[in-house]
């Protein structure tokens, strides 16, 4: 029997948004296949106030992360994950020994504040 190939994880996320930028730089670090679903946060009141996206996040936030079935949202919960659902793919942390141990290195790793 041919081996089920899992979706690839879609993104909502804003182009201006910082904590959407982090889950990018992640997703392409650990060099993961996504799909973007851009939600503009400015057009026709916010399309993250229309009942579309509302269903996908009742918080009304970007980013979210849709994968197998699961939805998460908040930028470092969603790298956290992306570290734990894709193991094979680099690691943007270092790794730890044992499960469950976290690093805590994912905030440092990732840029966590944007500067103009």
């Amino acid at each position: 029997m041919p081996e089920s190939k899992a979706t690839a994880p879609v993104l909502y996320s804003y182009w201006r948004s910082s904590s959407s930028y982090r889950v990018r730089i992640a997703l392409n670090l650990k060099g993961i296949d996504y799909e973007q679903a851009p939600v503009h946060l400015v057009r026709n009141g916010g399309e993250q106030n229309h009942p579309a996206y509302r269903e996908i996040n009742p918080l009304g936030l970007v980013p979210a992360l849709v994968h197998d079935g699961r939805v998460m949202v908040q930028s470092l919960a969603i790298c956290e994950y992306l570290e734990e659902a894709f193991p094979h793919a680099a690691a943007v942390a270092p790794r730890t020994n044992g499960a469950g141990q976290g690093s805590g290195a994912l905030p440092r790793a990732l840029p966590v504040r944007f500067n103009p």
